[in-house]
């Protein structure tokens, strides 16, 4: 969820109290079932304001990193618009599918500090058998935005379908015990789990 303020002379601010207290007092967890977010305390976070002189609202870079390797990158585009995803390879070769999103159709020209990006990726990565480290460029500048261990609520579809085994085949989950998944899918422990 988001507010922009452009001017703070425009900004209702009633209006805005009440649309942050509606937000604060939704749980996310219930959207999807993303276990992690079910006991996160929610947050008001304000940020300073950035556009992209072509694009408007940023391109968000999110590179999909397998056991802490980037291998994927998709651009989104026209986050408020026409909301797009374009699949590149680290060498910035289109990829042939879509993930969840269309193509936007345009040229994605590779970002000045491409190789920048791809290593704040693998640093931040290392460690998960899976993550999207997502990132922004403004004029060559690296900013971080966000880790997404369950992009799309993992419901995002390839098309074609092919591709599902293709991104599969990519990720190698560690070998563990039933105990231990029962262990680590609630804070309270194994005895103690929601009702699926």
């Amino acid at each position: 969820m988001n507010i922009f303020c452009r001017k703070k002379s425009e900004l209702n601010v009633h209006e805005t109290k009440e649309r942050l207290a509606s937000w604060i007092s939704r749980n996310y967890y219930w959207d999807s079932r993303e276990w992690c977010y079910k006991h996160i305390k929610p947050r008001i976070i304000c940020e300073r304001f950035l556009i992209d002189s072509v694009w408007g609202t940023l391109p968000d870079y999110k590179f999909f990193c397998f056991g802490g390797e980037p291998r994927f990158v998709q651009v989104h585009t026209g986050h408020f618009t026409q909301h797009a995803g374009d699949l590149f390879d680290l060498d910035w070769q289109r990829l042939p599918f879509t993930l969840a999103y269309s193509s936007s159709g345009r040229a994605i020209p590779r970002p000045s500090n491409l190789e920048e990006m791809v290593t704040f990726a693998h640093i931040l990565s290392e460690g998960f058998p899976f993550v999207s480290v997502d990132l922004y460029s403004i004029n060559g500048r690296t900013l971080f935005g966000e880790m997404t261990w369950y992009p799309d609520a993992g419901e995002g579809r390839f098309s074609p379908d092919s591709y599902d085994w293709y991104w599969g085949e990519a990720l190698q989950l560690p070998a563990r015990t039933i105990y231990q998944r029962w262990c680590s899918l609630s804070p309270r422990g194994p005895h103690q789990l929601d009702p699926l």
